[in-house]
């Protein structure tokens, strides 16, 4: 391992670089000689450390992905499993972008009363209307002259 210190010659930026790329900071470390919590401690306050971690994470998802794409009957076992377990690991570090999403549904035992309360309040109108409806369409008598 490189001696403490080791990172103050290298750029946090041109690190960051290689993680927007899809490199991952434990391969910089071991790449660089020194131990990956060094990498994190060095870039924890970058302010595009976050958000080159989750582009990084895309790249290696298309890289991956065309993998499996590009598979022959021998490979296609392995890069299926590289898949499973880079999606895997997709979902825990990045859940807000492809972490599985589940639909959230609330049920309300309001609703059935208020259905409820509309249904008699309907069938009271209802019964309004047809009082009305007999009234009205009650015949006429003619008057005739002669009374």
């Amino acid at each position: 391992m490189a001696t403490p210190g080791a990172l103050e010659n290298i750029s946090a930026d041109d690190l960051i670089e290689q993680i927007y790329n899809g490199a991952v900071p434990a391969k910089l470390a071991a790449d660089l000689g020194v131990h990956k919590c060094s990498i994190y401690r060095h870039l924890a306050n970058h302010p595009h450390y976050a958000k080159a971690r989750e582009i990084g994470m895309a790249v290696r998802l298309d890289e991956v992905e065309q993998a499996v794409t590009d598979a022959n009957e021998r490979t296609l076992p392995r890069e299926r499993e590289r898949w499973r377990c880079l999606t895997w690991r997709a979902e825990r570090e990045h859940p807000d972008r492809w972490g599985q999403k589940s639909a959230n549904i609330t049920i309300n035992n309001n609703v059935l009363a208020i259905s409820d309360s509309l249904v008699g309040q309907a069938g009271e109108l209802l019964s309004q209307l047809r009082v009305c409806n007999t009234v009205a369409v009650t015949p006429v008598q003619q008057v005739s002259d002669d009374e």
